[in-house]
């Protein structure tokens, strides 16, 4: 049996491990998208010399080169490849506002997609994606108390380590959904590009 002080250690151990690898979560995110806009871009710049047999000319393209020629095909796998590049750059700009209006909104999304595969309909507090599930900093928290058990509130460096994982927690789930929609977007430029080669 735990005594007090060493139940609280364990929560504190705890948090700083799913800080631990929410935090591995976020850098994974970061790399991904680093692989997702390096391709994209190039895949898009390739296609602009396959369309225009321009070989060695990939910087001002569009300024120099009429589009007006371009079929639907075309401009949806342009559209794609740029809004693949695009999401996966953006997805590197850093943000730790507890407020960022960027963040919130993909954490919409989030729960809008997660919702039907979510294990159970009480959220968890080790995934990240279940974490970005709760609406506020408290709501976390209060889970976090009552499915420890410890008969005590959380103290002041648990609520910090908490607020830590639960900002973190939203930032992992952001880059994860961007991430997800940067390559659906690729995939499907890639795809339409060998049907239109194929048929």
């Amino acid at each position: 049996m735990f005594s007090m002080s060493g139940w609280g250690g364990f929560v504190k151990g705890f948090l700083l491990n799913v800080l631990r690898e929410v935090g591995n979560s976020v850098r994974y995110g970061d790399a991904k998208c680093v692989v997702i806009a390096g391709v994209s871009f190039t895949l898009l710049m390739s296609y602009f010399r396959f369309l225009w047999d321009a070989p060695g000319k990939t910087w001002g393209i569009m300024a120099s080169i009429d589009v007006s020629g371009l079929d639907g095909k075309d401009t949806l796998i342009i559209a794609l490849l740029f809004s693949s590049f695009v999401l996966s750059a953006l997805a590197l700009i850093p943000s730790t506002s507890r407020k960022s209006y960027r963040i919130s909104f993909l954490n919409w999304v989030n729960k809008k997609l997660y919702q039907s595969e979510a294990i159970s309909k009480s959220n968890g507090i080790v995934y990240f994606r279940d974490i970005a599930m709760y609406e506020t900093l408290e709501e976390y928290g209060v889970s976090l108390e009552s499915k420890f058990e410890s008969g005590k509130g959380l103290d002041q460096v648990e609520c910090d380590l908490s607020a830590q994982v639960w900002v973190v927690s939203r930032i992992a789930t952001a880059k994860f959904i961007v991430a997800n929609f940067s390559v659906y977007f690729l995939f499907s430029a890639v795809a339409l590009f060998f049907v239109m080669s194929v048929f």
